[in-house]
């Protein structure tokens, strides 16, 4: 599984991250689930923004 943030600085609740969680599987990837939280999660930035 991996989680992909993106920051939303106005929101109902303030600033926060929207993570996605995105399983994949051998030809396919679905979406988990989806939440917002006031920090990403530490890990391995695979793409990260320039």
């Amino acid at each position: 599984m991996r989680l992909f943030y993106e920051f939303y600085a106005q929101t109902v609740v303030n600033g926060k991250w929207l993570c996605v969680v995105v399983k994949y599987g051998e030809d396919d990837a679905f979406v988990v689930t989806a939440y917002l939280t006031d920090k990403p999660k530490p890990g391995e930035d695979l793409w990260p923004i320039k």
